[in-house]
This record gives structure tokens, sequence and C-alpha cells, in this order.
């Protein structure tokens, strides 16, 4: 049998030519043919040894946690000193090409390809000249993120900080769908904030200390429908109900006892049929504080004509209550935690109070016989308001005094609290301020409505306030926003319009609605703001004539940044998503993705791995990072979310697969002959040393800002509880592995699985491969041409009168460590696992028996 030999090609830098070649060696030097490629080139004959690269899924011993990056050393001879001048020129990430063969036979064709790696520089030893060689993975121990902030901010300009700030830090990087982010300020004066350095498909959510905030403002468009028929409301509100979790839920209210709500943010609207209101007009509803939960649970007020008020713990929950106000109409309800008192006021200036959550009610003297339309609680006062300009104030909702608001005889048709100050707004398009509620400045602004469009003044009858924004709401479709109260933006105005604006809120996760009702139908519904406002450029993003309105965001989702309206309150963050849908977001995907971040092409990675993995596990990842990391690390966390390794094979293509017990079509067939030294088994050094795992946990919905104190008061107990931890955890278990096995623990692995179904499902996967007790054997065969392309992650068939392998078993080649100058190879098998009671025949154990004497 013909002799093989190896070959090699390496690429290097000539410093004189200032260009790469190609240097070629052999184990005997030989000359290709004149059809071969490359045709009638010398192969040099200096290799002593070939590079021996060692190889393993993880790390030596484990069967999980990273992938483990082989090193061999390529030796050459040089006692002439022909290569001395090699160690001017540049290997260092080349490429080295190891090829196996017979002299004479086809090249590179019929030449087996042993190996393609990365080499390091060359070393002097002795009489030889040394090469370091490494398997490609070696080349994504890299910098993740070269591209850091230049901190060259000439501020009120710039997207790149200053530096004092984020002069060299890593730009945030993302993959797939990443929750509560923390955004990077990089613009102070601008507010401009970035969460991603390249494109993103979406920054569906920002918040600031948890408190969604709201779409901008710019123009207006009708939300889903109410489902209230012709019957027209005229109240909305937001608040939250329920013990724990809380609930976020907005209602609106009006004519024939119809309240409508929704829980999902006006994507649609529930009529409440069990309210007991019966055809009862409804114009007042309000909700209580989370500060009072812990003592009572959240709950709501509706009220309306003839004295109707009822208390809510949730929809269809009515409890009829005697409110004190006869045959008179309640006109607005709010509840004040610093009294733990709820008021209620209406027609022919009555007020009510109840001390006890509203249960029950006592009749209360205002001191005045006009209607009361409006009351507010805040900064330890209640405010009422109403027509003729009436103004009165309590600090416990029972004794009230009298107040002068600014509004002259005008009718005041609603009143707020926000951002430490009182806001009215009534006839004549006028609004008012007050920050003790008891003082008002002699004069109520004008608004603006009547130069916006022609038609004269309006109504406004309500307002409402949430994270730094007023909005006020009024005749002929007029919508207007306010930062203080005093300067007010007109967002909407139709005159002559049959439709009129009654009131606004906000629900929870930054939603805001306008109530309004068009008698021309007649009809009701509510008005919503369009789709989070965006910028096409970076020049538009810092454009301040662009800006989003205050309590509002505006993206740029191209380049990953957006801008708020108003400075925060504190700790901001978004939720983003990568990749333009959620097929474009599983671990394959993120895989491919990363090596290209690398520079990597579409041919240096397994395309049929990435087609594989997505097929077995199509669950949506989220990645995101601010910090110094390898591209390596970032790969490890990816495959291990998946239960996958990654690394390079033989001919240097990156690989990605997932971990899983031996199946199918082994690759070679071995019995105890094809073995040069005695089956051994190894003891792993996983954690629990091998032994069965009885529970597994997976963490997965990664919240990427864990925010335990720095939170808004309105954040529902449900999303508190999200904010205060970084994972949330599923868990499987097999409590019979403990039957057999008392030791047999358990594992904690943190994952950037998104969905519980989807964590579920994988630990359950995971227990039940890691739930037998599985064995790791090494066998040492002969270097040939059928061994040589052994693989990692390939399945071999072993047959062995040892370890109850008699009937032969498939494992799975976890490790490898070729041997040339010896011609073995070393493989480390892992898979085969003893069989339940009764499956097989057992081999017999020996125990002592009779008596010693």
């Amino acid at each position: 049998m013909a002799r093989r030999i190896y070959a090699v090609e390496l690429v290097a830098y000539d410093p004189a030519a200032g260009a790469t070649t190609t240097l070629r060696y052999a184990t005997t030097g030989f000359a290709t043919r004149p059809t071969d490629t490359p045709a009638s080139t010398y192969f040099d004959g200096r290799i002593r040894q070939a590079a021996d690269v060692a190889r393993f899924l993880f790390g030596a011993g484990t069967t999980s946690g990273r992938s483990r990056t082989g090193y061999g050393d390529l030796v050459l001879a040089n006692g002439d000193g022909g290569l001395d001048g090699l160690l001017l020129y540049g290997l260092s990430g080349r490429a080295i090409t190891i090829r196996r063969g017979v002299m004479g036979a086809a090249y590179p064709s019929a030449w087996q390809t042993v190996l393609v790696a990365t080499m390091e520089q060359p070393e002097a030893q002795g009489d030889s000249l040394v090469i370091r060689i490494r398997d490609k993975a070696a080349d994504l121990e890299t910098p993740f993120q070269a591209t850091k902030y230049a901190g060259t901010n000439t501020l009120p300009d710039g997207l790149e900080g200053v530096a004092t700030d984020l002069l060299g830090k890593p730009k945030p990087v993302a993959y797939g769908e990443c929750t509560n982010v923390p955004a990077i300020l990089v613009n102070s004066a601008k507010l401009i904030y970035q969460v991603a350095d390249a494109a993103l498909a979406s920054i569906s959510a920002v918040y600031d200390r948890g408190i969604r905030l709201g779409e901008n403002l710019d123009s207006w468009g009708a939300g889903a429908s109410l489902g209230t028929g012709t019957d027209l409301l005229q109240k909305i509100a937001t608040g939250v109900y329920g013990a724990s979790p809380l609930v976020p839920l907005t209602i609106a209210v009006g004519a024939n006892g119809k309240v409508a709500y929704t829980i999902n943010g006006g994507t649609s609207w529930v009529v409440d049929g069990s309210t007991g209101f019966g055809a009862t007009n409804l114009v007042a509803i309000g909700f209580g504080t989370v500060e009072d939960s812990a003592t009572f649970p959240q709950g709501y007020v509706i009220a309306g004509a003839a004295g109707a008020l009822r208390t809510f713990s949730a929809p269809g929950t009515p409890t009829s209550r005697t409110s004190g106000f006869g045959a008179d109409t309640i006109r607005a309800v709010c509840y004040g935690a610093h009294a733990k008192t709820w008021v209620a006021v209406g027609d022919a200036g009555k007020i009510s109070s109840s001390t006890d959550y509203g249960a029950t009610w006592t009749a209360q003297t205002s001191g005045v016989a006009t209607a009361l339309y409006g009351v507010a609680a805040g900064n330890g006062i209640f405010v009422a308001v109403g027509a003729g300009g009436v103004v009165l104030t309590s600090t416990d909702g029972t004794t009230w005094a009298s107040r002068t608001g600014g509004f002259g005889a005008s009718d005041i048709w609603g009143i707020v609290f926000g951002q430490d100050r009182f806001v009215a707004v009534g006839a004549s398009e006028k609004a008012n301020v007050s920050l003790n509620g008891t003082s008002w400045p002699a004069a109520a602004v004008t608004v603006g409505l009547a130069t916006y469009a022609s038609g004269g003044s309006v109504i406004l009858r309500g307002v409402a306030y949430d994270s730094g924004l007023f909005v006020a709401a009024g005749e002929d479709e007029s919508i207007a926003t306010s930062v203080n109260g005093f300067d007010w933006t007109v967002r909407n105005r139709t005159s002559g319009s049959t439709t009129e604006c009654y009131s606004a809120a906000r629900y929870p996760d930054g939603h805001w609605f306008v109530l309004y009702q068009d008698s021309g139908l007649p009809a009701s519904g509510v008005y919503q703001p369009p789709a989070i406002g965006t910028y096409a450029s970076t020049t538009a993003l810092q454009d301040d004539s662009l800006a989003p309105a205050p309590g509002t965001f505006k993206t740029l989702v191209g380049s990953g940044y957006f801008r708020l309206g108003s400075p925060p309150a504190g700790q901001v963050t978004a939720d983003i998503a990568q990749g333009a849908a959620a097929a474009n977001r599983t671990a394959g995907q993120l895989f491919a993705a990363v090596l290209q971040r690398a520079g990597k092409s579409a041919g240096d990675w397994s395309a049929a791995d990435v087609t594989a993995l997505d097929a077995a596990q199509s669950g949506i990842l989220g990645f995101w990072t601010a910090e110094e990391t390898t591209f390596a690390e970032v790969l490890d966390q990816i495959a291990a979310s998946v239960g996958a390794w990654w690394g390079v094979d033989r001919l240097g293509i990156y690989r990605i697969q997932r971990f899983t017990a031996p199946s199918g079509r082994p690759v070679l067939q071995l019995t105890a002959n094809d073995l040069l030294e005695p089956l051994r088994r190894e003891a792993t050094t996983d954690d629990g040393k091998g032994l069965p795992t009885w529970r597994t946990v997976l963490r997965y919905a990664r919240n990427f800002t864990v925010q335990e104190r720095d939170v808004a008061w309105g954040v529902t107990d449900a999303r508190r509880a999200f904010l205060a931890t970084s994972w949330r955890e599923t868990v499987a278990e097999d409590t019979a592995v403990k039957t057999a096995h008392l030791l047999a623990g358990q594992t904690l692995e943190e994952t950037l699985l998104v969905s519980s179904s989807v964590a579920g499902t994988e630990a359950t996967r995971r227990q039940t491969l890691r739930g037998r007790l599985r064995h790791r054997f090494t066998a040492v065969l002969a270097l040939t041409e059928e061994t040589e392309v052994i693989d990692l992650g390939d399945v071999v068939h072993l047959t062995h009168p040892r370890f109850n392998l008699a009937g032969g078993a498939r494992f799975r080649v976890v490790g490898l460590e070729p041997d040339a100058r010896r011609g073995r190879l070393r493989l480390a098998l892992w898979g085969w696992e003893d069989p339940g009671p009764g499956s097989v025949a057992l081999l017999p154990v020996l125990a002592g028996a009779g008596t010693v004497t």
C-alpha cells in the first residue's frame, strides 16, 4: 500500500512584496502534476510533525457549557536556516490547509483534507520552526463590539456623547426581541437615546421609571369601536383594579347606563352589561390609588343621574351605595389618598364623602347651589370646580371653603392634579393653574383654539394628566396639550363639527384616549394618537422643530435611536426587536447574524445546520449588550439557550447543532478489535459527577434592567414584580430519578429564550436527556483514511464485551485528539444510557456469598 504523506498550504503576508503569498510544505518533497491545482508546484519536504489539533464540543470531560477551541503545532525542519525569513512574514490569523494523500495522486482532488484552520506567528525552536495552529473558533475570541462612542458631541448637537460620559464605551448591540433594555443617553441636550448600533425592526415601547411613555400627539384618529351603539358617552378614566396583581383598566361611561372598558390598551372594548344601572345616565368615574392597595383591593366608583352610585372591585361586580344626592346628578368622583376619602360632587352644589372606601356616604355642606362639574385631589387637598367659576377646597372632604379660580363667571368643566399642581379648564377655552388649590392666578389663560381654526372660542369639557403631559378636550373635536398648564399646543379642532370631545385618559401602558360623542350620528368613540412617531434620518432626529410632544417619544429605528419629548423622572428603558420577523430571531438566525458581524460570509458556516436548528427549535431569542465581550462568548449564549453546541469542523466550517442523545445512521461501526488500547470509561466533570439530573431549571424572558426601587407608583404589581428580577424560571423534574440515585442533582441554566412555553418545552427536553445515567468512554483507533474524517458531533456505533456493550450502542463524538506521528486517533464518546428495568439482560454483578472463617 502506498505511503500516505501530509501536505500543507499556508497563507502568509510577504513584507517584501507587500502582499500575501501561499507557502507549501510536505512530509516528503514532491511536485504537483501539470494537471493539478496548482500545476507543477513544489512542496518542500520539511514537515516533521503535522499539526495535531485536539477539539472538543465542550470543555474536556464535560457535556455542557461553552465550546473549546483546539490548538496544535506544525513543526517544520529548519536545520539549514532556510525558513529563517519566515519569521518576518505575517502568519497570525491567516489560513492553513492540511491534507493527507499519496504522492502522485491528483492534487488536491484525490487528497483528504484533514484540517482547515488559522495560524499564530512562527517561533524558532532549535533546528525547527514551530507554527501554532488553532481552529477557526479562535478567530471569534475577539471583541464583539469594536465601535465605541467617540465622545465628540458639541452640544446641543451630536450623537456620540461627550468625553466625560460615553467616550470609549461600546455602543449597544441587539439581536431578537429584548425587554426593558437600558437606554443610553447620547445627547443630553435633545434627550436622544440609543438602544442598538444598527437597524431595528421596532422600538415598541419606552419607559420612564417603569411607566410606558405615550405616542406622539401630532394627529389623532378613531380607535376601536366602543360597542355602545347610539348611546352617547362623556366620561373616561384610567386606573387599576384587583389586589395582586393589579390589572390596568380604562372605562368610559354615559347614557342609558352604558359602561365600556378595555384591558388591552384599546385594541378592543367590552360593554359591561352587569353594572345594575339600567337606563340611568352615567357621567362620573373614578379610581382608587395604589397606596391603599395593601388594605383595600383596588376598585372604582361609577355614578350618575338621580344620585346613582356603585362601587366595583372589578368589571361586573357592582355594589349599590346610597350617595346622599337624592334626585340630583353626580357629576364627578375622586379619591384622596391623603385623607383616605372618596368625594362625589354634582348638581345643586351637592357634595358627599366616604371614609370607608365607598361603602357609606355622608352629605356635606358646600356653601353653593350651583352645579359642580369636577373634583380632584393632590398636595393634601381636594379641589371642586363648577358652574359660574366656582372653586371649593377641603383638606378632609368634609369642610369646604370658597376660592377665586380666575375664571370669572365662566363655567369650569374639568380639573386634574398632576406634576404637583392643579389644572382646571372650562368655557371660552380657558385654563388655569394652582400649586396649592387655594391660590389661583387672577386671570385664566386662553388655550388658543380660536386662533387655530375659525369659529370662535369653545368649551373645554375635561382635562387629564399623565407622565408630564396635560391633555384637554372640548367642543369641535378640540384637543390641546400642555406640559405646565399655562402653555398649550392645539392638536386638533374642526370648527362647526357635530363631534364634541368630553374627556381624556391614558391607558397605563401609554395609550392616550379622548372620548367623543357625535350628536349627528349619534354615536360615541375614542380618538387615539397614531402609531409612534418616526424620524427619517439622524438630521431629522436632531431637528428641534420635529421634537416629540412632552411625555411621548419618536424613533429612528434604522439606527436604534429614540428621542423624548420631556425630561424623564428616572431610568429610561425600552422594548425592542431586531430582525424583520419572528423567523429572523431564532437561535439559528442569530448564529448566522453574529458570524456575519464577525466578518464571515455565508460560505463560512453550515446553512444546513442553521436550517435544521430552526426546524428543531424555532423559539425567539433576545440578546442585548453594551459591555465588552467577544464573538465566541455571544455564540456561547445563543447555543446554550437551545441546548446546542457550536464549533468548527475539520474543513473550517462553523457548525451549530442541538445536543441530543445519539441516534440515526452511524458514520463508523467499531468493535473491540478496532481499538488500539483498552476501552476506558471516563468520569465526567459535569455538575453532579456524571449522575443523572432529577430537576432542570431554565431561566428565560430576561429583564435587561432590574428596577427594584426606582419605579413610579402607577406601575402595576405584575410589572413591578417583573422589573424586580432579571429572569423568569420554568422547571422540569423527575423525582423517580432520586429513587435510584440518591445524590442526583439539579441544574440551573440561563437562556435567551423569550417564551415561557418554549422554555418549558426545552426544560423538559433537557431533563429527559440528562435524567438517565449516561456514559462517556475513550476509544483509541488507528488514524486511517477512514477514521480521519470523523468529526465532532458525529455518531459512531461501538460493540464491546465490556460495560454492557455486547449488543452494541450508539455514541456521539464529543472529542477528537489526533496523533499524526504515532498514527492514532483518540475519540471521546458519549451517550449510551443504562436500559430500563427488564429491557436488556444486564451483565451479572459478582457479589460475595457464603461464610468466611
